[in-house]
């Protein structure tokens, strides 16, 4: 049976490689994108995240690519 050997420690090398995705923004689009069809298919994304939800739409809308 072979041994393996963990030269990093998984807890900060999983941290490292969420902060990547934070900074490119993917993460953050996703879970946006996420709520924005979770809202439109009618499920209550909750006041908090509809108002930012809004928000985002408006800064989007006002400020295209």
């Amino acid at each position: 049976m072979s041994h393996r050997t963990i030269t990093t420690d998984p807890t900060i090398s999983r941290r490292k490689a969420y902060e990547r995705l934070e900074k490119e923004g993917s993460a953050q689009q996703a879970l946006w994108e996420a709520l924005a069809t979770m809202k439109n298919n009618g499920i209550d994304i909750g006041e908090k995240a509809d108002a930012m939800l809004t928000q985002r739409t408006q800064i989007k809308t006002a400020r295209p690519k």
